[in-house]
């Protein structure tokens, strides 16, 4: 392996699980200033500029046949539109970010369910020990007195079980759209959520903003930072290896937020939090020496059968070539 490839290998999952975890701390943000759907929308629209702007330089390869198409309008139904407006309903609801992050959490074991991947022991350990990782470190957030009465709301767990779906369908369906470039991907589903989320906010009284700076930094950075950093990160990293493999980082998700939430706001971590931590750190080490090795997707399915490399002949003998070029 190359010393650039070896380094991506290295810093796209960092870079991916930083991104991904700031992302309930800058939607809390943005709430406080917005509706749900006024949000989502301005997302939308913002990631979508950035993307085919991105792809006017890249030109990576838009979907060319029908399954490709589907499968693109498929991962926008589920990562860009179902999965985002649960998770933004879920957290407008008053789920707090924590007990989001647990049932997000499940989603590597629910991958390999659907997926029938990992049999190895070490990574079939590595899920349990990630679970009971992510549990832990957010358990202190199920006992707080200030939040026990929203945890317990049945319509933002029913959000938050939505999204979880909604995010394990679509990373996996993303998985065999390979073929598309991540650019052209992103662009086209951003696309098709800002006409979703377009329609949303019109049927929900139109835009609603308190237009305050806090409002645009969350903003901004949900659109730069996660959902279109992160995101083609994301894409990226599922391209070179196994969905199960990738999706384990998402065990991360929950204590780095916590440790987020510690530089921004002060909140002290436990020790059953840092116990949590500890858990995932092996998790996430057992999964991903269990797991197969990153490698490129096959492109064979859409390669055209090449002809045969043996000359055409007619039936006097003579090559078929040589005839079309003129006997020469």
């Amino acid at each position: 392996m190359s010393r650039r490839k070896s380094s991506f290998v290295v810093a796209a999952p960092l870079a991916f699980v930083l991104m991904w975890a700031s992302g309930p701390i800058a939607v809390e943000t943005g709430l406080a200033h917005s509706s749900a759907p006024t949000f989502l929308l301005l997302r939308a629209l913002g990631s979508a500029a950035l993307c085919w702007g991105v792809w006017f330089f890249v030109r990576d390869r838009l979907p060319r046949t029908g399954p490709e198409w589907m499968r693109t309008v498929v991962v926008a139904i589920l990562l860009q539109t179902v999965y985002q407006g649960f998770f933004f309903a879920a957290v407008g609801a008053g789920l707090p970010a924590g007990i989001i992050a647990v049932i997000l959490g499940t989603q590597p074991i629910l991958t390999t369910l659907i997926t029938r991947s990992g049999r190895d022991r070490r990574f079939r350990t590595g899920l349990v020990v990630g679970l009971a990782g992510v549990a832990l470190t957010v358990s202190s957030t199920l006992g707080a007195p200030s939040r026990t009465d929203t945890a317990g709301t049945v319509t933002g767990l029913l959000f938050a079980f939505l999204a979880l779906g909604a995010i394990t369908g679509g990373t996996i369906v993303q998985g065999r759209t390979a073929n598309v470039g991540t650019w052209a991907a992103l662009a086209i589903q951003y696309s098709f959520s800002s006409v979703v989320f377009a329609v949303t906010t019109a049927c929900t009284g139109g835009p609603q903003l308190t237009g305050r700076p806090a409002f645009f930094l969350a903003l901004g950075w949900m659109v730069v930072v996660v959902s279109v950093g992160a995101a083609a990160l994301l894409y990226f990293m599922v391209a070179r290896g196994e969905v199960a493999r990738v999706t384990s980082l998402f065990y991360c998700v929950p204590p780095v937020t916590a440790l987020l939430d510690l530089l921004f706001s002060g909140t002290a971590l436990t020790a059953v939090e840092l116990a949590g931590i500890g858990l995932v750190v092996v998790a996430v080490a057992l999964i991903q020496t269990g797991a197969p090795r990153f490698r490129r997707t096959r492109r064979a399915e859409t390669v055209p059968e090449r002809p045969s490399t043996a000359p055409e002949s007619t039936k006097d003998g003579t090559s078929l070539a040589r005839t079309r070029q003129g006997g020469r």
